[in-house]
């Protein structure tokens, strides 16, 4: 079985200059500020205080091993999710954090999953 380690939209990121990636920056944080929780609002506020929180870039996938599953046989995999969409990484100055943000990333479900009238679809990890 293939791995897809990026979508398409990473190929088009890197032929972008610095202004366009800027624009890209700001839609994908604009995700953020349109989801109706609170707590999106807030994160996506204190991401754009530059004294606190560094931007990195652009995050094509996360790749991880878990430490432990009720399926055991989980733990033997390499798991590489591509996002869909764009993501951006910031670094917690104080903290020596990274995070990984975007309004649709999701852990053990989906975005497409959540609307009612799709069917529903098991997934496992995180999505985005």
């Amino acid at each position: 079985m293939s791995v897809r380690f990026a979508h398409k939209w990473v190929e088009v990121l890197t032929k972008l200059t610095v202004k366009e990636r800027l624009e890209w920056v700001k839609v994908t944080l604009d995700t953020l500020f349109t989801r109706k929780d609170k707590k999106s609002k807030d994160l996506a506020k204190m991401l754009t205080n530059k004294s606190k929180f560094k931007l990195i870039g652009f995050a094509p996938n996360i790749s991880y091993v878990m430490v432990d599953n009720k399926d055991k046989s989980l733990l033997n995999s390499t798991f590489v999710h591509a996002f869909g969409s764009p993501k951006l990484v910031y670094l917690d100055k104080k903290h020596n954090v990274f995070l990984i943000v975007g309004g649709d990333i999701e852990h053990n479900t989906s975005t497409v999953s959540k609307n009612t009238k799709n069917a529903a679809i098991p997934v496992e990890g995180i999505t985005g």
